[in-house]
């Protein structure tokens, strides 16, 4: 089935969430970030906005200015729940001019998350990074993710430098956000 027709709508569409929290606030000059593309390696990843397991909101623009590995998955999924086991450590490792990011679009029945699954996963695999619930699965209909996991890594300007459908292996991660970090020095944020 052909969708591209619905592709202008997603884009246009974001779950509202307060984006009060733990998180940076959006640069000015992100203010008005847009993005159509559809979640492709070379594309700007499209702004998303999705609470977290805390409750808390986080639009993607305020992570830009960051190198961000987006690991988009499934409850259900196992090499989604081994690469959440590892996400920790890959925070860890990169530091704080990197974000690693949850996203969970399918529950254990394959339906949408609801906004409790993110809590669950967080505590099931010990993550103190953001687990996001994409409860109307929005993003996984635009970015077009049909294996699992996805894992996106992209540049501060939003560009996505890397997209695996599949599951990616850590210390490629690593290797790649290190270089991207390295690349991308001058763009990061303080």
């Amino acid at each position: 089935m052909h969708l591209a027709f619905l592709l202008p709508m997603l884009a246009a569409c974001t779950q509202s969430v307060e984006t009060e929290g733990p998180y940076p606030a959006i640069l000015p000059e992100y203010e008005d970030y847009r993005s159509s593309g559809t979640g492709q390696q070379g594309e700007r990843m499209n702004p998303f906005s999705l609470p977290d397991q805390n409750g808390d909101g986080l639009d993607y623009r305020q992570l830009l200015g960051y190198v961000t590995v987006v690991d988009v998955g499934a409850i259900w999924c196992a090499p989604c729940q081994e690469s959440a086991a590892t996400a920790q450590a890959l925070q860890d490792a990169l530091g704080d001019q990197a974000w690693v990011l949850q996203i969970l679009v399918q529950d254990a029945s394959s339906g949408p998350p609801g906004s409790d699954d993110g809590a669950q996963w967080a505590d099931q695999f010990g993550l103190d990074l953001p687990v996001l619930a994409d409860t109307l699965q929005e993003n996984m209909a635009l970015w077009q993710i049909t294996a699992w996991p996805t894992v996106f890594v992209i540049a501060p300007d939003g560009e996505i430098l890397v997209r695996s459908d599949g599951a990616l292996p850590d210390d490629e991660v690593l290797i790649i956000a290190r270089d991207a970090l390295d690349e991308y020095a001058g763009d990061l944020r303080p």
